[in-house]
């Protein structure tokens, strides 16, 4: 049965609130900055680090005595939810900004999980050797104090956390610090749409909890992701099919894979090839298409293979480009990378470079 821990990191990626500007960080000369959706700098190029903005804020080091520079797989790693930034001997100071560069908080804790969700960010309270996970707001301030040995992002007021650094048993806590769940579960996914996935320790099958961490939908299940556009997907005897918020199946169990509802489509899998149903079940695109292979475990967290602004991702002579939701090609296949659309644009890597690109596919911004 495939991992399904993605899926609470696929809700986070893809749950973006609307931003009033939204702005895409650059490196000029290892001074980071930002530019919006035409390539035009707001922002000017002046930070050690500059991750992505989330809810119309952004965290970045602001000065480091010694210089911070990312290789093509930490640029991949600071852009992934599940990504935490340490960098040993190294003296510098997390930043939150605002779209306009405004500073709204700092702290001097350097081991956090860079982006800004639902108000907080997960942040590592205490040394290499002691300490735990807690919560820091925009302003700096510890919301949560550092107790646990993993924590999630906050999604519909309640976080995912463990005693353990290295998994689960995982239970639930909210923003007042009040554990929620009395059953401490194998897996599990973060809220989306008022339930979230959950495997039973005594039978480890797979079931969803309400916010009390009651089973809605019961247990019964091989495996699950969360709710999307009111389905979710389930696995029975390596099959998968799609269920509604009432546990009933909504889209019987006959693909070999699937994935998360997104405007109106999902990705399944068909005698070993790729095609989008709708919330019927009808195929919409045929089962013709290869789907990239994340290039490194820091993509996996990132590479959505759903739609996004009206396009998602395919391969082809292992380049990357683009189709649309008839199936036809909106950008040829001409990269040797590529992730999906945010608000208008896709980083893609082009000749050994990274850059933005369009929803025309011209390039907008491209590194040096």
């Amino acid at each position: 049965m495939r991992s399904l821990i993605f899926g609470a990191l696929l809700v986070l990626v893809a749950a973006s609130n609307c931003a009033a500007q939204a702005l895409f960080p650059i490196e000029v000369g290892h001074k980071w900055g930002y530019i919006d959706s035409i390539g035009h700098i707001v922002i000017p190029p002046k930070y050690a680090l500059a991750c992505a903005f989330n809810e119309d804020r952004a965290w970045v080091v602001e000065k480091s005595r010694s210089e911070v520079s990312f290789d093509e797989n930490a640029m991949n790693a600071y852009e992934s939810v599940e990504f935490e930034f340490q960098r040993s001997g190294t003296d510098y100071v997390w930043v939150v900004i605002d779209t306009k560069g405004n500073q709204l908080g700092s702290t001097d804790r350097t081991k956090l999980k860079p982006l800004v969700y639902n108000d907080h960010t997960p942040i590592f309270d205490g040394d290499y050797f002691h300490g735990g996970w807690g919560l820091i707001d925009a302003t700096g301030k510890i919301t949560q104090a550092g107790q646990f040995g993993s924590i999630g992002f906050v999604n519909e007021r309640l976080v995912k956390v463990s005693s353990s650094e290295s998994g689960g048993p995982y239970g639930f806590l909210d923003l007042d610090g009040k554990v929620i769940s009395t059953v401490q579960y194998n897996e599990a996914t973060s809220f989306s749409e008022g339930l979230a996935a959950a495997e039973d320790p005594e039978t480890n099958k797979w079931g969803f909890l309400g916010p009390d961490c009651k089973w809605a939908i019961k247990p019964i299940f091989g495996g699950t992701g969360s709710f999307h556009e009111g389905l979710a997907y389930f696995g029975m005897d390596s099959l998968y099919g799609y269920i509604d918020k009432n546990g009933k199946v909504a889209i019987k169990d006959k693909f070999i894979d699937a994935d998360n509802f997104s405007e109106g489509l999902a990705r399944v899998k068909i005698n070993g090839k790729y095609g989008y149903i709708n919330k019927t079940g009808a195929l919409v695109i045929p089962p013709t298409i290869v789907v990239p292979v994340p290039k490194d475990a820091f993509s996996m967290n990132m590479r959505l293979h759903t739609f996004r602004e009206g396009l998602a991702l395919f391969e082809q002579s292992d380049k990357i480009g683009y189709i649309d939701k008839t199936g036809k090609v909106a950008i040829a296949a001409r990269f040797e990378d590529g992730y999906t659309f945010e608000h208008g644009l896709a980083r893609v890597k082009k000749d050994g470079k990274w850059c933005y690109i369009d929803r025309t596919g011209k390039i907008v911004w491209q590194h040096a």
